[in-house]
């Protein structure tokens, strides 16, 4: 039996070893002794675990639906955020210009996470846009040094904290999301909850991975 996921392309990499996440999809299967006593074992239990299972396994997609969804509420909470600490900061900013232009293309993005066909596009959308709001204010806050007032002024600083916060939580939702997806990945591979995956036909889900760009030391320069 070979490795469900496999990392190594047989080079050897002079830079070392960075773990990514393996995204490949891995259908359930099941082999022909599995369903043999699978389906002894839904005989004595008069039918009843095999519904058990499927109950159980589209618990888990709803789990992981759920958690996906509540990334993309955070995100779309700290685009409105930075949307308000750009507006009460615009009288010490009104000389950057690039800085209004990056909060209307955040606006954007914003609207096409939320109209976005698929949960899919929707994430997709949604890690670009929070990328996008995690090197804007590390560019906004070098700016700030040459604003005392702006430091000093109190809604600009709550702002600053609220979106920070909210960086975390989306960092904690990530990690919850990818949490529960590790769970159904896992039954749908392990007997007997494999079985009745095969059945419904079910793969393993995509776990939330860094881009690439992403491991790159992040920008503090305006455009």
């Amino acid at each position: 039996m070979s490795n469900l996921f496999d990392q190594r392309n047989n080079q050897p990499n002079p830079e070392g070893y960075n773990p990514r996440p393996v995204n490949n999809y891995v259908k359930a299967q099941a082999s022909g002794g599995e369903k043999f006593f699978y389906g002894i074992f839904a005989v004595f239990t008069l039918g009843i675990y095999p519904i058990k299972l499927k109950n159980r396994l589209n618990a888990m997609q709803n789990q992981v639906n759920t958690a996906a969804s509540t990334i993309d509420t955070q995100v779309a909470k700290r685009t409105n955020i930075i949307i308000s600490l750009t507006e009460a900061a615009s009288s010490y900013l009104k000389h950057e210009r690039e800085i209004f232009e990056e909060v209307a293309k955040f606006r954007g993005m914003m609207g096409q996470m939320q109209n976005a066909a698929s949960a899919t596009e929707s994430a997709k959308i949604g890690n670009e846009l929070n990328n996008g709001l995690t090197g804007f204010m590390s560019r906004l806050i070098a700016v700030s040094e040459n604003y005392p007032d702006l430091k000093a002024d109190k809604v600009v600083r709550d702002l600053m904290e609220q979106s920070v916060y909210l960086e975390n939580e989306i960092a904690a939702a990530r990690r919850l999301y990818n949490t529960y997806v590790n769970e159904f990945n896992t039954s749908i591979t392990t007997f007997p909850t494999n079985v009745k995956a095969a059945k419904m036909n079910l793969s393993t889900l995509e776990l939330f991975q860094a881009k690439a760009s992403d491991y790159e030391r992040p920008s503090t320069k305006l455009n």
